[in-house]
């Protein structure tokens, strides 16, 4: 491991996706993350590099090349591995740039993002947990976690056969302009139109946010929207963005106040619970990674008082025959 350790602090970085492969699995003791802060700080100054060349403050408007997706991508789960299995996690300090990842229109890189992001957002309500860096970054995770309003079925359907209308490929968006006369925008357009099939999803935004002179607020709402209603129709693509909803209601059920989840989620969507008990459940032979996802998100909204008796009640916990024993069983 200190050989591994080594690597990472001196070779060119076109290699560390490489060298991470090796650590695909963690065949040792509980590590401490103190051992690898050479190695974390190298990682983090490469992130920043990354952030700044594509400038993800804002909404990513340059797609990444390979080499540099790859990296992300290795860096990302590196970190997640060393924080299951390290202490001292409290020193982990890449947050900030994570949070600017959110910002990119690459779903793999984002559904990476949000996968690590469980991990510190579970410490935040552990009292035994120190104090670290972790801010989540509130309007975004809301609205990841928010449900496709233009998509009105369950989320086993989104997840397994779905017929696809074109209300669900349209792209409808309000917002204010508080600098001009003009008020109050609608953005209505629909996304299966071979214009924005055509092209990618970077250049459908930059369009929309030229031709309705779209203001910074609003455009991950619309970077958002254009994602989900573009790729709809794409069996694979439509099951991912389902795991990235998924991702981002359990960050957002451990990280963010019951208050603010119900008001701006779960209100609108009084059937969520079960719909995600409904993904878990063997009989209905979804994905692995969607019932991963939706144990992890139930799991979640358990810390919410108000909630607990419902997600119990959905997996039918106190049965013989409930949901979650026969995962057990399978398992």
């Amino acid at each position: 491991l200190s050989d591994l350790i080594r690597r990472l602090e001196v070779e060119e970085k076109e290699h560390i996706p490489t060298i991470i492969r090796e650590l695909s699995s963690w065949p040792y003791a509980r590590g401490d993350l103190f051992h690898w802060v050479t190695v974390l700080d190298r990682l983090d100054g490469i992130l920043l590099d990354i952030c700044t060349e594509y400038s993800l403050k804002d909404i990513q408007t340059k797609p990444f090349d390979d080499q540099t997706k790859e990296l992300i991508l290795a860096i990302i789960d590196l970190s997640r591995t060393l924080f299951e299995n390290c202490t001292n996690r409290n020193i982990y300090n890449s947050y900030e740039h994570l949070n600017m990842l959110l910002n990119t229109f690459d779903m793999d890189v984002l559904e990476q993002v949000l996968q690590f992001l469980i991990r510190p957002a579970q410490r935040i309500n552990n009292p035994r947990a120190i104090r670290s860096s972790f801010v989540v970054p509130q309007d975004k995770i809301v609205e990841l976690a928010r449900g496709w309003s233009h998509v009105p079925v369950e989320l086993l359907r989104i997840a397994q056969d779905l017929t696809v209308t074109p209300k669900m490929t349209t792209l409808n968006l309000q917002f204010y302009r508080t600098t001009t006369t003009e008020g109050h925008q609608v953005i209505t357009e629909n996304m299966a139109d071979s214009d924005f099939q055509h092209k990618q999803d970077v250049d459908v935004f930059m369009d929309l946010v030229k031709k309705y002179n779209v203001p910074k607020e609003p455009q991950f709402e619309l970077a958002n929207r254009i994602r989900i209603a573009k790729h709809v129709s794409d069996p694979e693509k439509r099951r991912q963005l389902l795991g990235i909803r998924i991702l981002a209601i359990t960050v957002m059920s451990h990280a963010i106040s019951e208050t603010t989840a119900q008001n701006k989620v779960f209100i609108y969507e009084p059937y969520l619970i079960s719909q995600l008990a409904e993904l878990i459940s063997p009989e209905k032979q979804v994905d692995t990674t969607l019932q991963t996802y939706a144990l992890y998100a139930l799991d979640g909204i358990t810390r919410h008082r108000n909630k607990l008796s419902e997600v119990l009640v959905a997996v039918n916990a106190s049965a013989n025959h409930g949901t979650m024993m026969q995962i057990l069983r399978k398992t």
